[in-house]
């Protein structure tokens, strides 16, 4: 089962380390843990971190056919923590990942169908040439799904960023900060977010209105959420056991997560609980992509 991730990878910086990072090199790391084939159009600079990246994504099993080594420095992006946990995110700019190329060997892979999801965001998007080359992938390609990780960062997306994903994705991931996003500024009609079923009806409607299949809404300590818009179910997750150390990378383990036992045909509840159970483990860690112990991953990996 083939996957491309389309956007950037990063390194971390934390006050007293650094790790490799980025919300689809993330996705594509835990999917390559999970069995399937994982692989990413992103960039690198020719440098120290831009050589420890690609040496990283062989490590964890990301496929690098479409990386490219570009003329601008590795990306950075420091983080830390607020007093609940949650990650506060400050990305330099320009970098290499602003200028993702679409190569003719990419370009006839996607047209072939090789890729059974396309995974993108909004990071990747801050620059116009990577958003024309992102419109190319998806005009050419031919993708069973295709995946979205809102994705919000800083003040790196806007209305026409935005409403490009919500139109193109079949599976929208995101999370209860930026469904509140979503509803006070009008992508859905308005609904008191004070209501019991708030929200099971903002992602019904964001689901109607784009015509989205799965509407993936994770909430922290209190689980997750998925409206099936094939079924007209929802699903709710049981909650989540362990206390977060750092929500760094958990939306991305949840994603992979979800997706690698949808891909494979799980029912939607099941691949929502194995979701749930391997970022309630990587909020114990710290790191986007911590190593996992491989009972974990052999409960959660579809057979």
């Amino acid at each position: 089962m083939n996957c491309l991730a389309f956007g950037e990878v990063l390194w971390d910086i934390f006050d007293d380390r650094k790790e490799i990072g980025g919300a689809p090199f993330n996705f594509s790391a835990f999917l390559s843990r999970l069995g399937l084939n994982a692989y990413i159009a992103t960039a690198v600079g020719n440098d120290a971190l831009g050589k420890e990246a690609l040496n990283i994504m062989d490590r964890f099993g990301v496929k690098r056919d479409y990386v490219k080594v570009a003329d601008f420095p590795t990306g950075t992006c420091t983080v830390s923590c607020n007093i609940y946990g949650k990650p506060q995110y400050n990305l330099a700019q320009p970098v290499a990942w602003d200028h993702i190329d679409i190569c003719n060997n990419l370009l006839n892979d996607v047209s072939q169908g090789r890729f059974e999801l396309l995974y993108l965001g909004t990071l990747a998007l801050r620059n116009s040439s990577n958003f024309s080359a992102l419109e190319t992938l998806l005009n050419n390609g031919q993708f069973k799904y295709v995946f979205c990780d809102l994705n919000l960062r800083q003040n790196f997306y806007n209305r026409e960023r935005v409403e490009f994903d919500l139109k193109r994705c079949s599976i929208l991931k995101i999370n209860r900060e930026e469904l509140f996003y979503l509803a006070k500024e009008n992508y859905i009609d308005s609904i008191n977010v004070s209501q019991s079923d708030f929200y099971k009806s903002a992602c019904t409607q964001i689901s109607q209105k784009y015509q989205i299949q799965l509407v993936l809404l994770t909430l922290d300590k209190d689980g997750a959420l998925v409206y099936d818009a094939l079924n007209n179910e929802v699903y709710k997750s049981q909650k989540p056991k362990n206390k977060a150390v750092s929500c760094v990378g958990a939306g991305d383990s949840f994603s992979a997560a979800f997706i690698a036992n949808f891909l494979y045909g799980y029912p939607v509840l099941e691949c929502t609980e194995r979701a749930v159970m391997l970022s309630d483990y990587v909020v114990t860690q710290c790191g986007a992509v911590p190593d996992c112990p491989q009972e974990l991953i052999n409960l959660i990996k579809p057979k």
